[in-house]
């Protein structure tokens, strides 16, 4: 609907995303899966990391300050301690902050294929 001078509303409905998470492809994944983004703010600091559906992080694929670019990480499917996953489906996780646009979460879904 329509917001008739709710200031706070107009500012967070208009400010930029300083980030866009797409979809991973493939989707389901076998052997791997790449997972792009973008980041639309330099110095962002960036987490890409892989969960499990009750919340466990898996692997971290990115955790660093990045500038604004397009960016893609690979995921071979194992855990941090290189584990073979079995077939399930998992949360890839992108968490990002900045000091102008504060701390962003976004998840997706990922199939693992037998």
């Amino acid at each position: 609907g329509l917001h008739f001078g709710d200031q706070a509303y107009i500012e967070h409905k208009t400010q930029p995303e300083h980030v866009v998470l797409s979809d991973a492809y493939p989707n389901p994944m076998s052997s791997r899966t790449t997972i792009p983004f973008t980041v639309t703010q330099d110095n962002t600091h960036v987490q890409l990391s892989i969960y499990n559906l009750q919340g466990q992080a898996i692997h971290t694929l990115v955790h660093g300050e990045l500038d604004s670019g397009f960016y893609e990480y690979e995921w071979d499917g194992k855990s941090s301690m290189g584990e073979e996953l079995p077939s399930r489906v998992v949360m890839y996780r992108l968490q990002t902050s900045s000091s102008r646009t504060g701390v962003q979460s976004v998840n997706k879904r990922l199939i693992i294929a037998p």
